[in-house]
């Protein structure tokens, strides 16, 4: 199979689309038949001509497949998907290695981070007030559960090792026989993406997709977090970014969410980020041999629960080994504890000449905690404004267990309450009330879904306002149920004008409006 649609001027883009188009189609060939390549290579060529304007390649398509048994349909229809995934696969890994050939020649990525605070400096911006900007900054990314879209993760995984392998074909170092070798490989990878099904055959259950979105978080988010905190730091003061889910808390995008749910995607994610953390603790301990032999250290570092013996003259070493020995055992009280033994780390540090070595592993070590915390990512629940009246229980029960966990957990681990479809004051009021009465200490958010609902946000937002007064209030405007309503056009404007008159109010009241 070749590569359609690329631009020309992506020379390596359009090489590594080629090269694994041609990977499978020989794996086509080898698994099909030469038959099925042939055919898939008619329906690709009829396709093209039809979508330039030829009724007859249009009618000739049609009729090909409307000739084909079912079996071999599914078998076409297999070969374009799978193609089509191998060609994302290729523009991904293209992405990185454009970003990278730009900061090789110190230029500057368009849209980035650094982009931005370069064109606010040109423009006159104040450091001091750019700083003071930024420390107002909170940047929440959340999680959401579309499970009949969502790959399995033999499948994700799949992906991940052909992109590395797609990175390894670009090492100029490679020898012919390496490149052969890698070659090799990536046909293998994709035979057996062939012979692996992408369609579960169970649907996939809650947890399942807890399951998926931490497998995102480990394997991605991690990392990427880490390094763009760290461009962040670089200039600015501040970690503005968070992450937040609602896998395992949405009942109103999946009934069988409730209290269970609830517990599970908290407890899997707080195990996670432990987890993560002691990885990267064992990664410093293995790295720091600095001795009182060669260097002193404040006595509270190495004033730790651990045999004497056991590394007696490193004592960053014994510390992280405590600290690495706590994560595993679940026994910090909350991420300002573990912060407050990671603030005698550094401080014996920089009194000792080990300014360079904080400002390495450990800061990045920091970094991830203010990111993630112990508890990973924060769970969102979210219900249906009917649900206050039809299923109050339901509604009870998951409050219920959302305050146990926070109880043990803290705050962060479960902050807000969304009510889909809100559509009067009371929807708002009623769930504080019902969240104050489970012990639930939330924002509760309404989601304002309709034409009518975005027209009305304002008078909405200020009798709430009127009838329980606060100093901050987060508002969903949503374009997806709009769009339904009235089109996408349509919802857009409505979603600006309601955005327009919600700062106005905002303004006008003395409230800060997220």
């Amino acid at each position: 199979m070749s590569p359609a649609g690329v631009p020309s001027s992506d020379r390596s883009l359009r090489a590594d689309v080629r090269l694994l188009g041609e990977t499978l189609g020989y794996v086509l060939v080898e698994q099909e038949g030469e038959e099925t390549l042939a055919l898939e290579e008619r329906i690709r060529q009829l396709a093209r001509r039809g979508r330039a304007g030829d009724r007859e390649a249009t009618d000739a398509l049609a009729a090909t497949i409307a000739a084909l048994p079912v079996e071999t349909q599914a078998v076409i229809l297999r070969a374009f998907s799978m193609y089509f995934h191998l060609a994302n696969i290729a523009e991904q890994h293209h992405r990185v290695r454009r970003r990278r050939e730009i900061e090789r020649g110190g230029g500057i990525l368009r849209e980035s981070l650094a982009e931005a605070l370069d064109l606010l400096a040109e423009a006159g911006v104040a450091a001091d007030d750019l700083d003071r900007a930024a420390r107002r900054v909170r940047v929440e990314l959340v999680l959401t559960a579309h499970p009949t879209e969502a790959l399995p993760r033999t499948i994700l995984e799949k992906h991940r090792r052909l992109e590395a392998l797609l990175e390894r074909l670009d090492d100029p170092r490679a020898t012919p026989l390496e490149r052969t070798a890698t070659t090799d490989e990536l046909a293998e990878e994709v035979t057996i993406l062939w012979q692996t099904d992408e369609v579960r055959s169970n649907r996939p259950r809650v947890v399942d997709e807890i399951r998926q979105g931490l497998w995102f978080v480990e394997e991605s988010l991690w990392d990427a977090a880490a390094e763009l905190t760290a461009t962040w730091r670089a200039r600015l003061a501040g970690t503005p970014l968070r992450f937040g889910s609602w896998i395992g808390g949405d009942r109103d995008g999946n009934p069988n969410v409730g209290p269970a749910t609830v517990r599970e995607a908290v407890e899997r994610g707080a195990a996670l980020a432990r987890e993560l953390l002691q990885r990267e603790v064992r990664r410093l301990a293995a790295s720091w041999g600095m001795s009182t032999t060669l260097v002193d250290a404040d006595e509270a570092v190495a004033s730790v629960d651990l045999p004497r013996e056991s590394n007696a003259t490193e004592p960053y070493r014994r510390r992280l080994t405590a600290i690495w020995e706590r994560l595993g055992a679940d026994d910090y009280e909350d991420a300002d504890e573990l912060r407050a033994e990671l603030d005698l780390v550094e401080t014996s540090l920089r009194r000792h000449g080990g300014e360079r070595i904080a400002d390495g592993g450990l800061a990045a070590l920091r970094r991830r905690l203010d990111v993630f915390g112990l508890h990973g990512m924060s769970l969102d629940l979210r219900i249906h404004s009917r649900t206050l009246d039809e299923d109050r229980d339901a509604v009870r029960a998951l409050f219920g267990e959302a305050a146990t966990l926070q109880r043990r957990r803290g705050r962060s681990v479960v902050d807000t309450v969304i009510v889909s479809m809100t559509r009067a004051p009371t929807d708002v009021l009623t769930t504080e009330a019902l969240a104050a009465e489970a012990g639930l200490d939330v924002a509760v958010v309404p989601l304002l879904e309709t034409i009518d609902d975005l027209r009305g946000a304002a008078a909405l937002v200020g009798e709430v306002l009127d009838r329980s007064p606060r100093d901050r209030l987060e508002v969903m405007v949503g374009y997806s149920d709009s769009g339904k309503d009235g089109g996408p056009l349509t919802a857009q404007w409505e979603v600006f004008r309601a955005q327009e008159a919600l700062a106005w109010l905002a303004g006008e009241r003395g409230v800060e409006l997220t």
